[in-house]
């Protein structure tokens, strides 16, 4: 069951309706009239549904008549743990949920949804007749959320939760592997740098405060009481707005006391000993050979604009290398689209290096990309070398391989065998109808092609 509720679904579908053709579908749909309360949707969702449900709050329902009396207590476990759940989850699943309440969704949304199914906040019904779906989120879900965005206390550890969220899904896509108290520490130091930052524009705004009351006229000085007033209450105001999230002490408290619950429901990443890992690596010798070489050595300590900036990204895609292997591949490569799908393959794998010995050359043969000779091989190779250079790659703990060589360390490259002996190059024939790889702008029988069939 769990592929059907956490597996990306297809966003091209035209309706969630198309899924019935599914010979699983009886296995999390509701046929017939949706219903609000969670007690009926429980009792009318599928076997299956219901044991994957208990399953996820540690219960195990009996068979019989003790079922209808297990299926009664699981629905108060679900609204009972509904705001320590809520805590860690992703700011993003949070709106999803509450878009599927509003009856807001569109295709997208109602898809995203089943990622909720399993655990009892969302229930789909098929209507035959009108060949819809419908998504639900029970009546008591709903008021129960209304009461925990209420409490103020908790939004705030929600927001604490997504900063740690960030924080980690960046440091996997740096490192992959690493420390649990590296991540406790870039976390330390951020927040002890934005806490100084604060204090600084804090103390500034006082000091120009007294500065334009000393250079004041004695006439004025008898509104001096309230103009102090003024600027005392907007100092308190400062410090409450900083103090809304918690000092740093107290931020790595709560990091620490909720990362195992933010594993958990992430499902993105795992926890062996000190160590976080990408969930995709495994464990397998693979992993352990990484956890050995990341032990006891320094790793690239990322500013706060690298956070955001490589949560959504594998590698830099404005730099000078970057661009120059988008323009050769572009002479090969003419679709766009297409173009883009094969320069994030290649990124992961040169990040991650987790495609062994042939993962180069057949990313490339399986988007068609092929040499017109030997030396176009090499100088292919050359442009590729140079940008793996500048890109941050799990095998160095986050330093490039020039920052690496820069350290004194040897840095790692993405292993490649060409298999020459059975390799063919092929002549390059660009589309006559497609711009010239020369870049002027004009058709390629237009300008280099002239002349050429």
């Amino acid at each position: 069951m769990s592929e059907y509720f956490y597996d990306d679904l297809d966003m091209e579908l035209d309706g969630l309706f198309d899924l019935i053709e599914d010979p699983l579908i009886n296995s999390f749909f509701i046929k017939g009239e949706p219903d609000p309360h969670l007690g009926t949707s429980l009792l009318r969702c599928p076997k299956s549904l219901q044991d994957t449900i208990a399953e996820e709050y540690n219960l195990k329902l009996g068979n019989g008549k003790g079922r209808k009396k297990q299926l009664q207590m699981l629905e108060k476990r679900i609204i009972e743990e509904l705001p320590r759940r809520i805590e860690v989850m992703s700011i993003d699943d949070v709106k999803m949920l509450m878009t599927l309440a509003e009856g807001e969704e569109d295709i997208a949304d109602a898809a995203n949804g089943f990622s909720l199914l399993g655990r009892g906040w969302v229930f789909y019904y098929i209507d035959n007749d009108k060949q819809d779906t419908i998504p639900v989120v029970p009546v008591e879900i709903v008021e129960k959320l209304k009461e925990i965005f209420k409490d103020r206390e908790l939004i705030v550890r929600m927001g604490c939760c997504e900063v740690f969220r960030r924080y980690i899904y960046t440091l996997l896509r740096l490192y992959g592997v690493f420390d649990k108290n590296w991540l406790f520490t870039v976390i330390e130091k951020h927040s002890a740098a934005e806490e100084s930052g604060a204090e600084a524009e804090e103390k500034g705004t006082e000091e120009k405060g007294s500065e334009e009351k000393g250079s004041k006229e004695k006439g004025s000085k008898e509104k001096e009481p309230e103009e102090k007033a003024s600027i005392e209450k907007a100092s308190e105001e400062k410090r409450a707005g900083i103090a809304e999230l918690p000092e740093t002490d107290k931020l790595i408290e709560l990091l620490k006391e909720q990362l195992s619950r933010i594993q958990k429901e992430s499902g993105v990443f795992e926890i062996n000993e000190d160590y976080l890992y990408a969930s995709e690596l495994g464990d397998d010798e693979d992993y352990k050979k990484r956890i050995d070489t990341v032990r006891n050595k320094l790793y690239y300590e990322p500013a706060e604009k690298d956070i955001i900036f490589y949560r959504e990204n594998y590698v830099d895609k404005r730099s000078k290398e970057y661009h120059l292997l988008k323009g050769y591949l572009g002479k090969k490569i003419y679709n766009t689209e297409t173009l883009e799908k094969l320069l994030e393959e290649l990124s992961v794998e040169v990040v991650e290096e987790v495609g062994g010995l042939f993962a180069v050359p057949e990313i490339l043969e399986r988007y068609d990309c092929t040499f017109s000779s030997g030396g176009d091989l090499k100088e292919f190779e050359q442009i590729f070398r140079n940008w793996e250079d500048q890109v941050r790659k799990w095998n160095n703990r986050g330093f490039t391989n020039v920052e690496m060589k820069a350290r004194g360390e040897c840095g790692s490259l993405a292993k490649i065998d060409w298999n020459l002996a059975s390799m063919t190059f092929k002549e390059e024939n660009p589309d006559p109808n497609s711009p010239c790889p020369c870049g002027s702008g004009k058709k390629y029988r237009q300008c280099c092609g002239r002349g050429k069939k």
